[in-house]
């Protein structure tokens, strides 16, 4: 009768090895972005497989399986020579996913996690630079410490210069022109009305005018654009009137209020002679058709400096007198645009 006997077979010291090298990598390895821990993993006896350095798993899912077969691809051939094959295999495959995984990261715009330290010292350096992007001999460290707080994206402001000597005190205008009705009547040989004047200081008091004497005057200027009885009367184009100019003087001036001054004895006549307006000359007993019309048009004007130089006061305001046929006859009208129309029957 045979014995039956039973042999173990001790497993090879290189089996060993590769059941203590399957544990290893059964098992996740996570590494964070630090050079004393990175050089800690890499004396284990396990392959860094790992992705990145950034906090990941060691052995994302998609890529560990395709690991573990690079790495315990069976081979009839020595052992040690299988084992330095599949290390240099996975640490190929290692730089490669990496690589991918970086560019990845990069063309998502990945911003790594980086150290309070190393943030703080980044921010220092910005700063440093924006504070020296300046022409304004401002210290490198930082704003002079007398100077305002001005933020660093603004530029610094430009070293004030010598203040420039007061300028000269605005002298005060006339202005707003007022034309007035006096009671003045045109009578039998005359057609037409009369104004007087007053006027208020761009100061906000009249007395800034007053105190200009005798530099400070006025004077009208008339232009003559039409006349239609120039056959008659033809006065001088243009008429500037008076000749040495209205003073604002005190003494031929009166303060009506604070801002009010009035011109004394100042008037201005709108006034036609009825020898100038005959119905002889006119249709139908003459040739010259109706209406028959003079026109003009009025500026006011000052000089600061006792008529060397003129500027403009008031206007220009038309004049427009004008003889016409109605069903009760002729008449003639003077009409000051904006200020005053009188209507007459005609006076032969």
């Amino acid at each position: 009768m045979m014995k039956r006997v039973e042999t173990t077979r001790k497993p090879s010291a290189s089996v060993s090895k590769h059941k203590q090298m399957q544990n290893s990598l059964l098992k996740p390895i996570s590494f964070e972005y630090n050079e004393t821990a990175y050089e800690a993993a890499a004396h284990k006896d396990a392959p860094i497989l790992s992705y990145n350095l950034v906090n990941v798993p060691a052995y994302p899912p998609l890529q560990r399986k395709e690991d573990e077969e690079l790495q315990w691809k069976p081979s009839s051939s020595c052992p040690e020579c299988e084992e330095t094959e599949i290390q240099a295999k996975s640490s190929t495959t290692q730089r490669q996913a990496n690589s991918d995984f970086e560019e990845r990261e990069a063309l998502k715009g990945t911003i790594y996690p980086q150290s309070l330290a190393t943030s703080e010292q980044a921010n220092r350096s910005a700063g440093s630079s924006i504070d020296m992007l300046s022409n304004e001999g401002e210290s490198p460290d930082g704003p002079y410490i007398d100077q305002p707080h001005v933020p660093a994206s603004a530029p610094s402001p430009a070293p004030s210069a010598a203040p420039a000597p007061p300028a000269p005190p605005v002298l005060a205008r006339p202005t707003s022109l007022l034309q007035l009705l006096t009671g003045w009547t045109p009578g039998p040989d005359r057609y037409g009305f009369q104004l007087f004047f007053r006027c208020r200081s761009t100061s906000g008091d009249v007395q800034d005018l007053q105190n200009q004497a005798p530099n400070l005057i006025w004077r009208e200027h008339v232009t003559y654009t039409r006349n239609d009885f120039a056959h008659r009367i033809n006065p001088p184009n243009p008429t500037i009137l008076p000749a040495g100019g209205v003073p604002f003087a005190a003494a031929s001036t009166t303060r009506q209020g604070r801002n009010l001054l009035e011109f004394n004895n100042v008037t201005d006549t709108h006034w036609m002679p009825t020898t100038a307006i005959l119905a002889a000359d006119f249709q139908p007993a003459g040739s010259r058709p109706l209406p028959a019309v003079m026109e003009s048009r009025q500026t006011y004007q000052f000089s600061p400096d006792g008529g060397s130089t003129w500027r403009y006061f008031a206007g220009s305001f038309i004049i427009r007198r004008t003889l016409f046929r109605t069903g009760g006859g002729l008449r003639f009208s003077t009409q000051k645009t904006g200020v005053h129309t009188i209507d007459e029957a005609y006076k032969p």
